[in-house]
């Protein structure tokens, strides 16, 4: 089988640490996995800290897939809300995603991605799916969308948002599950006088001051510079004015240090989902 769109075969294919089902998380029950969204400015170490999850494949709505292929991670680009309806969602709903994946095929034949079993389905980013529905439906600007143009766009991501979520846990055994992480940029709303009064998700239309609850969990991405170097950092708990996701951390109030290091293996030693 063939996308309508492939990406540039990787060099590389970049499988992180196993899950491992057997360590004591929120988890670990059954075949239960995590949502979780990641925001932040750009440039603040988002995409990388997605392609740190296990076994991650990524679905880019960004014509940019620089930071893809640089960190060498199995991806593709989705081309329009037809092909995300026609494949990803499909495969989302009846459990069949590593199939998918491995049956992608480039021009000259071959199959990069034959052996991958996926366990986190990425999404990068959610701003720029929205973005691309909204041209999509006003026809590049042209028009104005109107009531069921807007209709079509709130259904569109919730298609998404639940495929997506739904296929984070299963009471079937062996059936496929995995995690879901999602991207998103940031916006700021101020007052009359300039000052920042909320930093929201960037996304269009009605659903930002609301978007996060979607999801388990929230990362924030932070650079800093240490020494004349950018270091990246997450955090889990809102510095200032900002939106808080179902809880304050994964594992409840206070189960996170504020800050670590921008990568899931760095969150698993954090919250004690590996053997020390």
């Amino acid at each position: 089988m063939t996308t309508p769109t492939q990406p540039p075969i990787p060099t590389q294919i970049i499988k992180p640490a196993p899950w491992r089902p057997q360590v004591r998380t929120p988890y670990s029950k059954g075949e239960q996995r995590a949502s979780a969204l990641v925001q932040g400015p750009a440039g603040t170490g988002k995409t990388h800290f997605l392609s740190t999850w296990p076994n991650p494949f990524f679905l880019v709505f960004d014509v940019n897939t620089g930071t893809h292929e640089r960190l060498g991670v199995p991806h593709v680009v989705v081309k329009d809300w037809a092909e995300v309806e026609r494949y990803w969602l499909r495969a989302l709903n009846t459990r069949s995603l590593s199939s998918l994946i491995q049956s992608i095929e480039t021009e000259d034949g071959s199959r990069p991605y034959a052996d991958y079993q996926v366990k986190t389905l990425c999404v990068d980013s959610i701003t720029f799916f929205a973005n691309g529905n909204v041209l999509e439906l006003g026809r590049g600007g042209s028009r104005d969308m109107g009531f069921m143009g807007w209709d079509t766009y709130y259904a569109r991501l919730h298609k998404l948002l639940d495929a997506g979520l739904k296929a984070t846990k299963s009471d079937r055994p062996g059936e496929e599950t995995y995690h879901f992480v999602a991207s998103i940029h940031e916006d700021t709303k101020t007052n009359d006088a300039g000052q920042i009064v909320a930093i929201l998700p960037a996304i269009q239309g009605k659903m930002a001051s609301h978007f996060l609850s979607y999801f388990d969990c929230q990362f924030l991405t932070k650079v800093r510079s240490e020494g004349g170097l950018k270091c990246y950092y997450l955090t889990t708990l809102p510095e200032g004015p900002r939106q808080n996701s179902k809880g304050d951390t994964i594992g409840g109030p206070g189960a996170l240090p504020p800050l670590v290091p921008n990568s899931y293996q760095d969150l698993a030693k954090a919250w004690g989902w590996e053997d020390r």
